[in-house]
């Protein structure tokens, strides 16, 4: 059967001024590569138009055919203009790439007219614009039949692109012919797809070939990586000769199905490249490294092979591996790279986001897959702004290896890159595989890169600015860390809505911060708001809040003396911003205060009478804080009886109890909360370091948590009572419901809005409390010699007022807690149902500030205006929030040159009780997700209360991202004697939260993948 190829080339290209035809890709003109894969045909015929003195160079391998109608006619009068006797056709447009298979399965299809699209079509490539997609010519598949093609197929209806590529035959191509006869002038405005759509119209059988993303158009400079990126085997081949930056090692591939039919021929090819050298049998199968799915790290790679003993082996082991093993699915053999410092993998893009920038998992050690593997103990991750310079960088090595990334990009024209590398000793990097991100494919970007690259910039310029300090406020720098002092991290999470950010702010951050540490004894530094937000993410003021810790009475000069050695002393050691308060500014006198005398006369330079005046106010500030806890517990029943008040008044209208619950909240509810925190933190000084100076056991220790009630206990008694029948399950709702997984989260569900879900599983799975122990026991027979100590230290009180103060201040800051966060739900929820009269949702709720919904509340205007103006502020807030999330920082600022780039290390989690438990994991990080997690770890993202739920759930351990040594979870956890990894960082989180089984180890201190 005679078969005809037919190139449509004659309009102009998209942009520039060359043919697409003419393009070179790669080394290599399109012309090339398509004529490579139409091998299978006879000469092919090139319909020009546009430059068509261009092409003559292509005369001796093609017939050229002209329209010359070109600049006002489309693709299908352009087809008309080639030779069509023949007994079928296959027309290409000419800016497009594919692969031999595509004409293959072409010419094996029977219908009149075969048609290759493309159901991918949204994900082949970040970025794609809404306009493009509306512009491309498109079909309607269903159940594998051609429904509908055209340009005009709206976006939402159609199933894929069709690519450029079809083939007409029997009664089409009759049809067609009989046009070219007639030369009808129904044609001269149609596209391909148009013509399809007529001919199927016309009654003419069609068929379709699904190319799944595996192609590539020329005007789409990106999609052309679709081209170079092959399996593992391929794509290191193709970008050997290519790279000058890194090097390919020389390979030896093959496919499964050559190694069943001649392994010892392989065998030999492979002893006679590579002689006396360990080798690398590495997966490469076509079912890896694709643009819609990787599976990476699904297959094996055998590592250190000696060929002359252990090829045929280890071969048979890498195919052993693969998934549905197919026969043309490759095994790759390489040498070993030699001498290796320095490895891991790259992503030209954020895997969550897409956003623009350089994110380098690497360990500096000699294995090669360490990263990869997931077992990498001393892993880091250096993140780089795309438009930043290398000269952010800190070392050599990264900025050698950064140079050989981004020329893998350019020669790809791709930049949502997976790159797994090494370098030696002599920073030569080593390219080991290249792949595209299969995860961005799988996701509609929304996201402008323009306006992340902006609001990272933006937030440099804000930076800036903030180094000049208020004149209340001491320090040469201004450092900013997500946890240290108030950890919005922890309560809020890092990327908040404005809802969440300006309660926070009302409610603490803005002033009751500063008059708790001015009325706790510490230096007043109002007026001076604590959090700032950076490209949408809260970080608190260091060094306001360093200056908060100073005690009121020692001299301005050592105030600023002691301010700027702090802040040094965290930038020379970053790992310790979420445990400031223990490690970096003494903020109480306890057991070991001589390790800050002798930190501060080392180091700082610090006299002794400088020394002595530090240590009598901070003694003066401890020994007052044994004495206030009961004051503060005080204050907080007016705040019950307020909030009563309130909540009972039938006579208020929902906006005047918002007002009131908040403004109660505030004085009533987080001061004295303030307050019992901070009495909380002098408490867990005293035990912490009375263990370091022996003064209690770790048992000890654990049994005084244990003897603590906080909430967390007071509601498993309460379960229990209730599952008894002694307290109704009205009451318990009553009692818990006003809990939040998310405190400030208006879309988070109180435990009331969905209490089958929060508390039913807490009073089905209700046991008696037990709070005797042996642990408990063994406090009982230390505490005296702990507080006969405490008084060695100068301290004036009894026993009994040592522990009274211990145990309300530990159970004061959770009641705390617990009561002013009633009045905060309450007002939430009368916000959602305010919400409802201006036709706002809770998404769009917690994109408004409080100020700003405060104002509309309280505004004259028609709610049918207010609610126009405050959805055009939710819609501009959601979309900063999605570039916000999409910026990079690091936890700790320190410099402008952070906000280019910066290293992360894997943080020291605060390990809590000495227990070790195996179990299944549980990932809780969406809100409206059900889980069973008894008997599981749970992994949560913020150490926040609201999950109290969870203790009541007979969980067997508890991981979060973010959290103190001081945090609520860590005191729950102890107080249930629960192993739990508290604030593990977002390296360590990130790599454990897709395990399925872990082990926690919380006496050694070491969290284990199993599975």
């Amino acid at each position: 059967m005679t078969s005809s190829f037919i190139i449509l080339a004659a309009g102009a290209p998209h942009e520039g001024k060359s043919p697409a035809l003419l393009a070179e890709v790669n080394g290599k003109s399109l012309f090339d590569w398509q004529l490579n894969a139409m091998s299978a045909y006879n000469k092919p015929q090139i319909v020009i138009g546009y430059a068509a003195d261009k092409f003559e160079s292509l005369r001796q391998h093609a017939q050229l055919l002209i329209n010359e109608r070109w600049e006002t006619t489309k693709s299908a009068f352009s087809l008309l203009c080639a030779d069509l006797n023949t007994e079928s056709i296959t027309a290409s447009y000419a800016d497009i790439l594919y692969r031999p298979n595509l004409l293959r399965k072409l010419n094996d299809s029977t219908a009149d007219v075969t048609l290759v699209y493309d159901s991918l079509w949204k994900q082949r490539f970040a970025d794609r614009s809404s306009d493009d997609l509306a512009a491309s010519e498109k079909v309607i598949v269903h159940n594998g039949q051609l429904q509908r093609a055209g340009q005009n197929i709206p976006v939402e209806w159609a199933n894929g692109e069709f690519i450029g590529l079809v083939r007409f035959s029997g009664k089409a191509l009759k049809y067609i012919q009989e046009l070219k006869a007639i030369q009808s002038d129904l044609v001269e405005q149609l596209t391909l797809s148009d013509l399809v759509e007529l001919l199927r119209i016309q009654g003419a059988s069609t068929a379709v070939i699904d190319a799944q993303g595996d192609w590539a158009e020329l005007r789409q400079p990106q999609d052309i990586a679709h081209f170079i990126l092959g399996t593992k085997a391929e794509t290191l081949l193709r970008l050997s000769s290519m790279v000058k930056h890194s090097t390919v090692l020389e390979q030896v591939a093959f496919t499964v199905e050559e190694w069943k039919e001649t392994p010892e021929k392989i065998q030999q090819k492979i002893l006679a490249k590579f002689s006396k050298q360990l080798l690398v049998v590495r997966s490469s199968a076509k079912s890896e490294d694709a643009f819609t799915h990787s599976n990476a790290g699904a297959y094996t790679s055998v590592l250190n092979v000696n060929p002359e003993t252990e090829l045929v082996s280890a071969i048979e082991t890498v195919i052993a591996s693969y998934a549905d093993c197919q026969s043309d699915d490759q095994v790759l053999v390489q040498p070993m790279v030699k001498d290796v410092m320095l490895s891991g993998v790259a992503f030209t893009r954020t895997l969550e986001q897409g956003a623009p920038f350089y994110v380098v998992n690497y360990d500096e050690s000699s294995d090669t897959e360490s990263i990869t593997s997931g077992y990498s103990t001393g892993h880091k991750c250096l993140v780089l702004r795309k438009d930043a310079q290398t000269d952010a960088l800190p070392s050599e090595a990264l900025k050698v290896l950064v140079a050989a990334i981004k020329e893998v990009e350019a020669l790809l024209n791709y930049d949502a890159l997976d790159i797994e590398f090494a370098l030696d000793s002599n920073n030569t990097v080593y390219l080991l595989q290249a792949r595209p991100i299969a995860a961005l494919n799988n996701k509609a970007n929304q996201i402008s890169t323009k306006h992340v690259l902006e609001l990272q910039r933006n937030a440099a310029k804000k930076w800036q600015r903030l180094q000049t300090p208020a004149p209340q406020v001491k320090g040469a720098q201004g450092l900013f860390g997500i946890m240290p002092d108030w950890n919005p991290a922890e309560i809020i999470g890092t990327n908040p809505g404005q809802l969440a950010i300006s309660l926070y702010q009302h409610l603490i951050l803005n002033e009751v911060w500063a008059t708790q540490r001015a009325e706790y004894g510490y230096k007043d530094v109002r007026p001076q708001p604590l959090l700032h937000v950076f490209a949408g993410k809260p970080y608190i003021d260091i060094r306001a809040s360093f200056n908060s810790f100073t005690p009121k009475n020692i001299s301005a000069e050592l105030t600023e003396k002691l301010i700027n050695f702090y802040l040094e002393w965290l930038e020379k050691h970053p790992h310790l911003h979420d445990k400031v308060e223990f490690d970096v500014v003494p903020t109480c006198f306890g057991p070991k205060f001589s390790k800050w005398e002798e930190r501060l006369s080392k180091q700082a330079g610090l006299n002794q009478a400088e020394l002595n005046e530090l240590k009598t106010g901070l003694f003066e500030i401890t020994q007052n804080a044994l004495s206030r806890t009961q004051q503060d517990l005080d204050v907080l029943n007016e705040l019950e009886t307020r909030y009563q008040a309130v909540i009972n008044n039938q006579a208020l209208d929902n906006k005047e109890k918002i007002f009131l619950l908040l403004e109660n909240c505030k004085t009533y509810g987080t001061l004295p909360f303030s307050h019992l925190a901070r009495s909380g933190f002098v408490a867990a000084t005293f035990l912490k370091e009375a263990v370091q100076q022996g003064w209690l056991s770790d048992t000890a220790q654990e049994g005084f948590m244990e003897t603590v009630e906080t909430v967390s206990h007071e509601l498993s008694v309460d379960a229990w009572l209730t599952a008894q029948g002694q307290k109704t399950w009205d009451e318990f709702v009553q009692t818990y419901g006003h809990l939040r997984p998310g405190t400030y989260d208006i879309t988070s569900p109180a435990y009331w809005d969905d209490a089958e879900r929060f508390l039913k599983p807490i009073v089905e799975q209700a046991v008696e409390p037990v709070r005797e122990s042996p642990k408990i026991e063994q406090w009982h027979k230390e505490k005296t010699v702990f507080f006969t100590k405490l008084r060695g230290l100068g301290f004036k009180a009894t026993d009994e007022q040592f522990e009274r103060f211990m145990t309300q201040a530990v159970e004061g800051r959770e009641k705390a807690k617990f009561i002013f966060s009633r009045s905060l739900s309450a007002a939430l929820s009368l916000i959602a149902k305010e919400g409802e009269k201006y036709n706002l949702s809770l998404k769009e709720l917690a994109n408004i500030s409080y100020f700003d919904l405060q104002a509309a509340f309280n505004s004259d205007l028609p709610i049918a205006n207010l609610s126009e103006q405050l959805k055009h502020v939710a819609a501009k807030n959601t979309y900063e929030r999605s570039v916000s999330r999409a910026c990079q920082l690091p936890p700790l600022i320190t410099s402008e040159k952070d906000f280019d780039a910066f290293v992360l290390t894997a943080d020291k989690p605060n390990f809590i009780g000495s227990s070790r438990v195996t179990a299944k994991v549980v990932l809780l990080e969406n809100n409206e997700e059900q889980h069973n997690v008894a008997g599981c770890i749970v992994l949560i993202p913020q150490a926040d209360p609201g999950y109290d739920w969870l203790f009541g759930q007979k969980i067997a351990g508890l991981i979060t991202m973010y959290g103190g040594a001081n945090s609520h979870m860590a005191i729950r956890s102890a107080e249930f004697g629960l192993p739990a990894a508290i604030g593990v960082g977002e390296q360590l989180y990130n790599k454990v939260k897709h395990a399925k089984t872990l082990e926690l180890d919380a006496a050694n201190h070491t969290m284990k993948v199993i599975h």
